[in-house]
């Protein structure tokens, strides 16, 4: 599949090349010189063409030059399927001074490429300057329109899959997310019906049902630390490339009521908090470690699952048991010097009653140059938080949040939500 992008290209950061305040201000008055016109992804291979005929440029991809001279293109070939690149290109004047740099994010196209069944397998493009950032991103069927938010803050409604940004500042970073949602077919619809009981239900809520909810982000980092390139402390700290994500389950409320209306136990113990990275109350929680260390790469998994309580109509404790951990398993590892990738699937219900299984599906992919993605689904309850760590930071990112929206709709009729999130 061919993928054509029309908007101006620009720069944020690359970790090999380094600009200095110089550079900053030359690049703000001549920011308007390299105009990339489209980009072309396959599976093998991507295609940029610009606008620039009369600067030499020097073209680079995660860190190494590719070539020098007039041309206003790259066919860059030979690449991995599914893999994310980095290109930087540099305008330079007659004396060598760069006069503008663009930087743009893309990948390759994944081999058995299905973007309904998975966002993991959609090509996000992120081009950015020190005075805009652009993301750019494959339609979803049936989807007319998308909801952009900065921060957490809505921005605006955009009826293509681009968006730009030009009220950025130098020294803030920046999270943007972009939900889309449609209604489901209408086989999806009937099992739903046949799922829920219609005379409990109005109209309006029976609506919500339908609805299936995509929700793509992007972390860009500040601009001026990009451009200007990170202090060699820095650096020395990070050779190791080294991640912790974390993926929490739990039940916001205090108590939750059983729908079993027959069943002894009437009321089941909650977790009584807000989205927290470290709070040590949860239904499940899943560790995992990725490593490109000097050793070898690696990624490894560790499973936590909370105690769950039952309690009779005067809320006093009948017993206590605690799921099982089998039904959280790392698999389809892929490991190279270049990406680490893993799937984590996750199966774990209630252990003291009959009870529908808490569903989600996490895919990670890690860089060794810095850059990963995260994608997965989930069902649509309890509430589900996914964290992560670099090895330099002591604080955590949050990557993605989703509250619950009732316990019935772990049943299998009901529509999962689907997310990803990646950087840049």
């Amino acid at each position: 599949m061919e993928k054509m992008i029309a908007f101006v290209a620009a720069l944020v950061f690359f970790p090999a090349l380094t600009y200095s305040e110089d550079d900053i201000l030359a690049q703000e008055k001549f920011n308007n010189i390299i105009k990339v016109e489209s980009i072309i992804e396959s599976i093998n291979s991507i295609t940029i063409y610009w606008h620039d005929y009369e600067h030499v440029n020097n073209i680079y991809r995660d860190g190494v030059k590719l070539h020098t001279g007039s041309d206003n293109e790259i066919i860059d070939t030979n690449l991995k399927p599914g893999y994310i690149y980095t290109y930087i290109i540099e305008a330079l004047d007659s004396k060598g001074k760069i006069l503008d740099v663009v930087k743009i994010q893309t990948s390759t196209e994944p081999p058995d490429k299905n973007i309904d069944d998975s966002l993991g397998d959609m090509v996000v493009t992120t081009i950015g300057k020190n005075s805009y950032i652009a993301i750019d991103w494959e339609d979803i069927q049936n989807i007319t329109s998308y909801e952009i938010f900065r921060n957490d803050e809505h921005l605006t409604t955009v009826m293509k899959s681009e968006f730009t940004d030009h009220n950025i500042t130098l020294d803030e970073e920046y999270t943007y997310k972009i939900v889309g949602a449609r209604k489901v077919k209408k086989d999806k619809r009937d099992k739903i019906d046949k799922g829920i009981n219609n005379n409990r239900l109005q109209n309006k809520q029976k609506e919500e049902l339908y609805i299936e909810e995509f929700e793509i982000s992007k972390h860009v980092g500040a601009i001026r630390n990009h451009i200007v390139g990170e202090s060699k402390a820095v650096k020395d700290q990070d050779m190791t490339k080294r991640w912790e994500l974390r993926y929490t389950t739990f039940l916001k409320d205090k108590w939750v009521k059983n729908p079993n209306g027959l069943s002894k136990y009437k009321w089941f113990s909650g977790d009584n908090r807000g989205y927290s990275a470290t709070s040590l109350s949860y239904r499940t929680r899943t560790h995992v470690n990725i490593c490109f260390c000097s050793a070898a790469e690696s990624v490894t998994l560790e499973r936590y699952v909370g105690t769950t309580h039952g309690y009779d109509v005067n809320k006093k404790l009948i017993d206590s048991d605690t799921a099982s951990e089998a039904g959280i398993v790392l698999i389809n590892v892929d490991i190279d010097s270049a990406k680490i990738k893993f799937d984590v699937d996750h199966g774990v219900g209630n252990p003291l009653v009959a009870s529908l299984d808490v569903n989600y599906e996490l895919v990670g992919e890690f860089y060794s140059n810095g850059n990963y993605k995260l994608s997965g689904e989930h069902d649509q309850a309890p509430h589900h938080e996914v964290y992560l760590k670099r090895s330099n930071s002591s604080s955590w990112e949050t990557v993605y949040k989703a509250a619950s929206k009732g316990i019935e709709r772990l049943a299998p009729p009901f529509i999962n939500k689907k997310w990803s999130k990646s950087n840049f």
